[in-house]
């Protein structure tokens, strides 16, 4: 296998610019957060503002080697590729990740409550189990929060070619991957259907008391000390009070602004409560928080009578 070299760019325009004006056959790869590796022959061009370090490179491998090692990438992996697949699609699909539940009347809350799992995906490594304590502390005490959310990331890393052949634009496709990187797939969104469901479950605790969540972090209209003491059995939590302010814009879209200290923030609004209430759960939520068993599968919800 040829050996490529690596080169760091922060920006990428004038060499792909020069590619096109010199009608050069070459290669570019993009991840889901849009970052492109210019490939020119044995060259590979990643533009990234920062680069990425020969450690942090042997921090990622070692962290994928121990999901390969959890139990849970043995589940995934003993049944066949698109049966895998199917079900990551089917997992990905069923995720919400945010929503709200007030009248649609309602114009403003003071001292709501604001709740944000701190590091969320990278304490979920943790709790199914795909990663021990030593590299959880490891990583948590000397990688910024952007930086382990990356890494967890890579689980689920979709790249898309697009080839050119003198300097055109010929064919768009998703990268082919081997199985192993189709069972990490599938694990990266039993990991965030997890972070959901977390939030679903603290709905329906108290309809009336939730008013929302967004990804990892949720609302409350009053302090709940029976759903905080749970969900911390499993996740460190940062808690402040805040007001919600209810506004249309001009093309009469929802949102709310969350006014917290000094920290204000825009949230786009979709009312969810009918969504809340049909919601499938993958993991089983009404046995305790100890008990959770994560090695289950998929099961296609039943149309209710």
């Amino acid at each position: 296998m040829a050996v490529k070299t690596r080169f760091h760019k922060k920006i990428g325009g004038e060499l792909f610019n020069y590619l096109i004006e010199n009608k050069r056959d070459f290669v570019v790869e993009k991840t889901k957060m849009g970052n492109p590796t210019i490939i020119l022959g044995k060259k590979n061009f990643y533009v990234r503002n920062k680069p990425v370090t020969k450690g942090s490179l042997g921090r990622i491998s070692q962290f994928q080697a121990q999901v390969r090692r959890s139990s849970l990438f043995d589940f995934v992996s003993q049944r066949e590729k698109p049966e895998i697949t199917k079900e990551t699609e089917r997992i990905c699909n069923s995720m919400l990740w945010k929503g709200f539940n007030f009248e649609e009347d309602e114009k403003e809350i003071k001292r709501g409550l604001y709740v944000d799992l701190n590091s969320a995906y990278w304490q979920g490594c943790k709790t199914l189990g795909l990663i021990d304590d030593e590299i959880f502390e490891d990583i948590n005490e000397n990688y910024q929060k952007k930086s382990r959310l990356k890494m967890v990331g890579t689980l689920g890393k979709k790249d898309r070619v697009i080839e050119y052949v003198n300097g055109k634009k010929s064919i768009t496709y998703a990268k082919p991957v081997n199985k192993s990187k189709v069972v990490s797939a599938n694990v990266y969104e039993r990991l965030r259907k997890f972070i959901d469901e977390l939030m679903i479950w603290v709905y329906q605790q108290n309809p009336d008391n939730f008013i929302g969540y967004y990804v990892d972090c949720f609302w409350l209209r009053e302090i709940d000390f029976d759903v905080l003491s749970k969900i911390e059995e499993l996740f460190d939590i940062k808690m402040g009070v805040c007001d919600l302010k209810m506004v249309y814009n001009q093309h009469n879209r929802l949102s709310v602004i969350m006014t917290k200290e000094d920290d204000i923030k825009k949230y786009d609004v979709q009312l969810r409560r009918l969504q809340f209430d049909n919601y499938q759960f993958l993991h089983n939520f009404d046995t305790p928080f100890n008990n959770l068993k994560f090695d289950v599968l998929w099961k296609t919800m039943t149309k209710k009578s």
